[in-house]
């Protein structure tokens, strides 16, 4: 870009005047937010001072933005930036000014002084503007005028309506006099100074340019430096006034929840494959929808409807930018998959039976190692590879599954529960046979084509199946809409198993008990094996129905699982992959092709990528098992709304699956802007802080935490979250020694799993499959993500139903039976 000497009004423009005034109104913001972040510890752990850490919030990331924003107007006016790095910077702003916004938005709920407890207001705030910004930083990165201005408009609405209610918030506190004149009327004085300067610049920096002067930046922003002053301090003495006070408590305190000491809980495989529905319709819906409006997809030249004659699958998974949704989709329905096969072999297992168990372990293993590895679809593009790389993990997925089926097939044709009859379960048992028959003979079709277009003898290594750059001419295929149907119709199979098989009607139960070092586990034993103290009887005094359902009942001894514990197992195996990634390219390509590497080179390029697809679909799993371990932990603990460490969960592991699709052939030279991995160390940043803040709701236990402890787990995370944004920076810049420092968080990481001061826990106990009881107890819930999962197609309800009367009716006449004997004296 040409360097610029003059504003649009033409007045020359002083970089050292608006470099000095930008760098000191950053200066005042970021003393206001250490001003009241040391005036919260310094007052202590009180409800009211939310305000004051959401305001500096806000503040610290107000800085950041100004930061970026100043050097980029200087650097672009001194002609120093290309389009490239201004788009950047601007969707960097945009993502950390939303953000700030998001923060702005719970300090003006906290205001109202509404019954809404604090986490629940911050929550909002917090998403609102991570997720605004994420839209706002993508759209701003593809450079398009249309999507400048929508992003110029959403982030106008979101945050100068924030600007207007916070006004409105200050008159109110002062007209209504909830708290002293004294504190509220500072505010809605400093509000409204911040507020009319605000807008000023809003008007000459974005709707009329012309009225900027050299003056005008400058001004406004010195101007503003004594106002954000005295706004700091208004803050603080609203948050110590006493009618504030006493309203911040009670709304605390009416949203305490009660503390579950003991929860019971249903699993059934079944409702875990049903849920893949919905995402792999979502994952192939907006592939299509990307291959229609925005890839240049060229059916004349597809090597995959070259070879099959069809709109296979496959060709839905190829194109750039369809891909970049497709994945992380696809993702989430290996995760959905890899649960299914644990929790089918647990109740096997449960259940008894070599035979039983041999078929169901080896099926399912080689379900969780062929889903595994079908991610490499996406990294063996048939454009960059070959079809042949391309279909083969394909294949190894459906045909997994197909085996996977026909162990559940012989579970219920094998089965003597006699709520299933014989004469009924081989509904289930033939549709379950047509399928995997069909299943397997469309993969044995697809490896047919894949050997007729390899190439033999003197053609050997030029076939359509192993050489890209074969020319392809499909103006002369014939369409063959049979293998199209039967493809779409497998997608609707995930429903169509969940909801025909009887085994959903035996999931498994177990108790979950929560603890830490405030409240250890009180865990006693009993009959040679380890159960709770505050167990609920898991349907041990039920009916003895049958083998089945008695080896069933019988369940597996405790398991002890800490909060942590899947997050030491995730950091061990980033760091097993990087080091292969790295180690592996080397040996193949050699020290001199990849010098200057950054780590993300070496996971965005063959050999390396490979590896880095697989070995982050692990990564993802046991973080994914992290999260969902302290959530419950949390919910079953903590006497505050846990929405806000729900939400950080969840952004976790849904940009761990973003960074997966960085390992796509493609996507750092044609999308830059897409920064799945930043987006990942970003949220894994907040998702460490919220670690270390959950640790001050042990601080008034007896026997909490030692200080010790607490400051060894506060530097581990300290120094994590250094790395992490060490790393984002240097990461988005292509540096080199990104591979020193990525290496040093991930160490970081696994070090913080060990070293968790509350010593967190879920225990869990009597595993076991559910008895009639305790399946007639459940199967009219909902089962949301999962329509009709609960149908009956086999009569099997009206069976529990007599099988759980009959249980009933014995444990009666046992009570009965233990009440009329009477020791007569001798």
């Amino acid at each position: 870009m040409p360097p610029i000497n003059t504003l649009p009004s033409g007045d020359a423009f002083l970089p050292s005047l608006e470099l000095a005034a930008g760098l000191s109104w950053v200066g005042a913001v970021y003393i206001v937010g250490l001003f009241l972040i040391a005036h919260s510890i310094r007052a202590g752990d009180k409800a009211s001072h939310a305000l004051c850490w959401v305001y500096a919030a806000a503040m610290c990331f107000e800085g950041f933005s100004f930061i970026i924003m100043t050097h980029r107007e200087h650097d672009a006016m001194a002609g120093t930036l290309s389009r490239d790095q201004y788009l950047f910077r601007t969707a960097l702003w945009a993502l950390s000014q939303s953000v700030s916004g998001g923060f702005g938005w719970a300090w003006v709920l906290l205001l109202f002084m509404s019954a809404t407890h604090h986490r629940t207001i911050l929550a909002f705030g917090i998403t609102s503007g991570v997720l605004l910004g994420l839209v706002c930083a993508t759209l701003t990165m593809t450079g398009g005028s249309t999507q400048l201005e929508v992003v110029k408009w959403a982030w106008l609405c979101f945050f100068e309506s924030m600007q207007l209610l916070s006004l409105f918030a200050a008159a109110r506190l002062f007209l209504a006099r909830q708290v002293a004149r004294s504190a509220s009327g500072l505010l809605l004085a400093a509000q409204s100074g911040m507020l009319a300067l605000h807008f000023w610049q809003i008007y000459f920096s974005t709707f009329d340019h012309e009225a900027r002067r050299s003056w005008s930046n400058p001004l406004k922003l010195f101007l503003n430096i004594p106002i954000v002053l005295v706004l700091g301090i208004a803050i603080a003495r609203v948050a110590d006034d006493p009618a504030y006070a006493a309203a911040a408590e009670k709304a605390a305190e009416t949203s305490r929840r009660a503390i579950t000491r003991l929860s019971r809980n249903f699993a059934s495989p079944e409702y875990y494959w049903g849920l893949t529905l919905v995402v792999l319709a979502a994952g192939y819906g907006s592939s299509a929808l990307c291959l229609r409006f925005f890839a240049g997809f060229d059916r004349n030249r597809d090597p995959i409807l070259h070879m099959y004659s069809t709109y296979h699958p496959c060709i839905l998974l190829d194109y750039l930018p369809g891909t970049l949704f497709a994945q992380p989709l696809f993702d989430l329905s290996v995760l959905l998959y890899q649960v299914v096969a644990v929790l089918a072999l647990v109740r096997t297992v449960c259940i008894g039976g070599l035979g039983g168990m041999l078929h169901q372990a080896l099926t399912s293993v080689l379900l969780i190692v062929a889903t595994t590895i079908f991610e490499l679809v996406f990294t063996f593009n048939p454009s960059k590879t070959s079809p042949l790389a391309h279909s083969l993990p394909f294949i190894g997925n459906q045909s997994s599954i197909a085996f996977f089926l026909l162990s559940q097939m012989a579970h219920v044709y094998f089965a003597t529960d006699p709520a299933i009859p014989k004469e009924k379960r081989m509904r289930f048992v033939a549709y379950a046979l047509i399928f995997a028959v069909l299943e397997l003979g469309g993969m044995a079709w697809m490896a047919v084509n894949l050997l007729t277009n390899l190439g033999y003898g003197e053609n050997y290594g030029t076939g359509m199946a192993i050489d890209p750059n074969a020319p392809v001419d499909n103006s002369h295929i014939h369409f063959k809409a049979l293998p199209f149907i039967l493809a779409v119709l497998q997608i609707f199979n995930q429903w169509i198993y969940a909801i025909t098989s009887p085994l959903k009607f035996r999931p498994l139960v177990f108790d979950i008990l929560a603890s830490d070092v405030a409240a250890p586990a009180r865990l006693t034993a009993s009959g040679g094996r380890f159960t709770m103290s505050d167990s609920l009887e898991a349907g041990r005094g039920a009916a003895k129905l049958s083998t089945w359902v008695e080896a069933g009942a019988r369940g597996m001894p405790r398991v002890t699982i800490s909060a942590r514990f899947f997050l030491s197992l995730s950091a061990a195996a980033m760091l097993t992959t990087a080091t292969l990634t790295y180690f592996t390219t080397v040996a193949v390509l050699g020290h001199e092709e990849t010098e200057g590497w950054g780590t993300r080179d070496f996971m965005r390029r063959r050999p390396g990528s490979v590896i880095a697809a697989v070995g982050w679909v692990v990564c993802a799993a046991l973080l994914g098992c992290h999260v969902a371990t302290v959530c419950v932990y949390e919910h079953m603990k903590s006497e505050q709304p846990v929405l806000l460490v729900k939400l950080a969960g969840t952004a976790l592991v849904a940009t761990s699956l973003l960074a997966h699709a960085g390992t796509i052939p493609g996507v750092r030279e044609d999308y830059s802007w897409f920064l799945g991995l930043e987006s990942f160390q970003v949220c894994l940043i907040l998702w460490i802080g919220m670690n270390l803040l959950l640790n001050r709701s042990l601080a008034a236990a007896s026997n909490a935490p030692s200080a010790a402890a607490l400051r060894l787990d506060l530097a581990m995370g300290a120094g994590a979250i250094a790395a992490l944004a060490g790393s984002i920076a240097l990461g988005i810049y292509s540096a080199p020694c990104t591979l020193l420092i990525d290496g040093a968080w991930i160490l970081l990481l696994i070090a913080f799993s060990f070293t968790d001061p509350r010593r967190a826990q879920i225990h869990l106990d009597s595993l076991h499959v559910a008895t009639d009881t305790e399946v007639v107890a459940v199967m009219d819930d909902p089962f949301p993500g999962v329509p009709f999962f609960m149908m009956d197609l086999h009569g099997i309800k009206a069976n529990l139903r007599a099988g759980a009367a009959a249980a009933a009716a014995t444990a009666e006449m046992k009570t009965a039976a233990s009440a009329e004997i009477v020791v007569s004296p001798k």
